[in-house]
């Protein structure tokens, strides 16, 4: 994987294959999100405007998750610029898409929200979405179905 800023957009499955790839690569990692994205249980949350923490908190833990609070328990962008992390970490992976927990998605024009510098993107698919209704699995089905000629059953 390339160094740098990773965006993984898509549906079913970006925040597991996020947790994936924290554990696999070698070097400092930052989880996070240009949307939203719930923390990770196990993984340290680093709420801060403060690079000097964040390069601390890197110090201390391998793989960190930073975010701002926001409704629900959930996260949005960081504080800090999404370059300043890449300064900071190996890697910084951000989840840039919602997909509602749906495992298919069809993007609306103003997603998905690729941070700018991001040097690789990775569009995640949700198997368990195909051959099922349109309107049980995918995200924004409406758009879905006027994009692909389909119909919702």
């Amino acid at each position: 994987m390339t160094k740098g800023i990773t965006a993984v957009i898509g549906s079913g499955g970006k925040t597991t294959l996020l947790r994936i790839l924290a554990e696999e690569l070698s070097g400092t990692v930052i989880l996070t999100t240009s949307t939203h994205i719930l923390p990770f249980a196990d993984i340290p949350l680093l709420v801060t405007d403060d690079i000097e923490q964040v390069r601390r908190a890197l110090a201390l833990h391998r793989v960190i998750c930073m975010g701002t609070p926001a409704a629900e328990g959930k996260l949005t962008a960081p504080a800090l610029p999404f370059s300043v992390l890449a300064d900071a970490a190996d890697y910084v992976i951000v989840e840039a898409d919602g997909s509602k927990r749906l495992p298919l998605k069809t993007h609306a024009s103003h997603e998905p929200v690729i941070p700018e510098n991001t040097r690789k993107t990775v569009c995640v698919v949700g198997a368990s979405g195909f051959g099922k209704p349109v309107e049980q699995t995918v995200h924004r089905p409406e758009l879905f179905c006027a994009r692909t000629g389909a119909h919702m059953s």
